[in-house]
């Protein structure tokens, strides 16, 4: 855990005091919050966060840190997009539910909604 000013310093440090340490984090996942380019793979980053329950308004604060002027207004667009998608009242229950990521406390990969993936 770290001290209130360090984390108001270093929004970095609240993302890991939300959902644990990083070097307990798969090492590509760790990488993504600092790479500049925002492919679709990167996107990635977004469902990690959602599944782990960070909020939009931390992920942009996070992002704006850790990737700075590369973090563009489309960039931050495309990341309420998405989140507006999962959270959708009639579709979002379905789109989380074929949607899958790194669950940090189950050590597991679950859907968004926290289900094991069925295998088909």
């Amino acid at each position: 855990m770290y001290s209130v000013d360090r984390i108001l310093n270093n929004p970095w440090l609240s993302l890991q005091d939300l959902i644990g340490d990083a070097k307990s984090w798969p090492q590509y996942i760790r990488q993504m919050f600092w790479d500049k380019s925002f492919t679709d793979l990167k996107r990635l980053k977004i469902t990690f966060s959602y599944q782990n329950g960070v909020s939009e308004k931390v992920l942009h604060t996070v992002l704006s840190f850790t990737i700075k002027e590369a973090y563009s207004k489309e960039r931050r667009r495309n990341i309420s997009a998405r989140y507006a998608y999962f959270n959708d009242p009639r579709e979002g229950f379905e789109r989380r539910e074929r949607t899958y990521a790194l669950d940090l406390i189950h050590k597991r990969v679950l859907t968004l909604n926290g289900n094991p993936i069925m295998k088909k």
